[in-house]
């Protein structure tokens, strides 16, 4: 499988094109269509979790997969992050140290992993899942 992966350009929207500007989309919106694509078409078990964005049709299909959306905040911990991280820093005129400060802590990978894995290892509220937010101090349900 080839592995996707796209930056986003830096900069306000005004200086950017449509191309500049959706390039990450391209990759992330796709990527997110065959993974949904995939969990739809060749179905995972009942009670099964599949982490991306919210989706009606295995409920109209009655397939019992269930569908959550997690929201990332921002993260100096990966190279896309970092690159993201300078660029809102530069934007707001301020370094990048002081941006970062107010992330903290600070989102890494090994809280990404451990917090999806607490998700999908939630058996609790399995009907209930929804929208979440992760930051440092973990996942957190929104409204």
């Amino acid at each position: 499988m080839t592995r996707m992966r796209a930056t986003p350009a830096a900069g306000p929207v005004h200086e950017q094109s449509w191309e500049s500007f959706s390039r990450n989309w391209h990759v992330d919106t796709r990527h997110a269509f065959h993974w949904i694509l995939a969990a739809l078409r060749h179905p995972l078990g009942p009670g099964s979790l599949v982490v991306a964005m919210s989706a009606d049709e295995s409920r109209r299909a009655s397939l019992g997969i269930r569908f959550a959306t997690v929201l990332p905040q921002i993260t100096p911990a990966t190279d896309l992050g970092a690159a993201g991280v300078a660029a809102y820093a530069q934007r707001r005129g301020i370094d990048t140290a002081t941006f970062t400060a107010a992330l903290e802590p600070l989102l890494t990978p090994t809280i990404v992993g451990a917090e999806i894995a607490r998700l999908c290892g939630d058996t609790g509220n399995r009907d209930e899942l929804g929208e979440y937010q992760l930051i440092g101090h973990g996942l957190h349900a929104l409204a």
